[in-house]
């Protein structure tokens, strides 16, 4: 049943010897009229078992799983079936601590099929039938089967990702793994920073805010108001401008500001202003165009409350 360039081909690439071949590959040939490849092809991955090999199984558990010694009882349809004794191995007849369990299409029951068995079947098929489509599609899907079952035995899931990736020998209780912990970290480490970077501005801002107020401050105690633009621009001790120096332009021995309600110029032409009973300096803020003279002359009187102009 079993060439000896496929059992030296086993012997290379697994280091297993070649009895082990014998166990495995022919009872997988067995299983389908010494068609290895058709055998192979009718294999699904169900499920993993912890076994107890002191403790035996149910009969009801027992009966579910084919053994290894019933491979070829299984096939044939008499009712004389030789008892064993109720222990569950891998086909090739090895004792497990973990069942792998596989369904075959020509069995009503389990096939067990250890972890190290598979490794090296699929390893012995990949080199020996590599050159047939159907059957590596077939392989690779038992073999993303398989890692996935014997991941869940040696990892805990996560609860943030629900991925396997927590060590069972290295679980700290908190049931996350160490990529979400440090992706928490990173997070934590972000929204530290995004406050502190939030609380600098505020302070900035406050910094600047407490500059502005006594900037206005010390405006207000060293200059006096100007009566075009009301900002604080012209020195207590410059009895002469009206308007400070930003709103004024000078053309040779004129000054001029800009009507405040067009585009047009105002000569500078000082005057005395009656502004809440008291004569203050000012002068006229409107030009001569139409429009702009007529019916404003009390608008700016209304925006000059809470100013306190000295007088002259």
């Amino acid at each position: 049943m079993a060439t000896n360039d496929e059992e030296n081909v086993y012997l290379d690439v697994t280091g297993e010897p070649k009895e082990k071949y014998r166990k495995l590959v022919n009872k997988i040939k067995l299983m389908d009229d010494g068609n290895f490849v058709q055998s192979i092809l009718k294999f699904t991955f169900l499920y993993t078992k912890v076994h107890n090999h002191d403790t035996s199984f149910s009969d009801d558990e027992f009966d579910n799983i084919v053994h290894i010694n019933n491979i070829h009882r299984e096939l044939c349809t008499s009712k004389s079936k030789k008892t064993f004794k109720k222990r569950i191995n891998c086909i090739c007849s090895e004792k497990l601590k973990y069942l792998y369990l596989w369904k075959h299409e020509n069995f009503e029951k389990k096939i067990v099929i250890g972890c190290i068995c598979f490794e090296n079947l699929y390893k012995f098929i990949i080199n020996v039938y590599g050159h047939l489509p159907e059957l590596m599609e077939h392989i690779e899907v038992l073999k993303t089967q398989f890692m996935e079952a014997k991941r869940k035995i040696d990892y805990i899931k996560c609860d943030e990702c629900e991925k396997f990736k927590i060590l069972r020998n290295e679980d700290d209780g908190t049931g996350i793994c160490i990529t979400c912990q440090a992706k928490h970290l990173k997070e934590e480490a972000a929204l530290y920073e995004k406050e502190r970077q939030r609380e600098m501005m505020e302070q900035i801002m406050l910094q600047n805010e407490k500059r502005k107020r006594d900037e206005i401050k010390r405006k207000r105690m060293e200059n006096r108001p100007c009566y075009k633009c009301r900002d604080y621009n012209i020195p207590k001790d410059n009895n002469k401008d009206i308007c400070c120096s930003i709103c004024v332009t000078v053309e040779g021995r004129h000054k001029y500001i800009d009507c405040i309600q067009c585009s047009g110029r105002v000569h500078v032409v000082p005057k005395q202003v009656m502004y809440n009973n008291k004569w203050i300096n000012g002068c006229d803020l409107y030009c001569d165009a139409s429009g702009c003279r007529a019916g404003t002359r009390h608008r700016w009187v209304n925006e000059l409350e809470g100013i306190d102009f000295e007088l002259d």
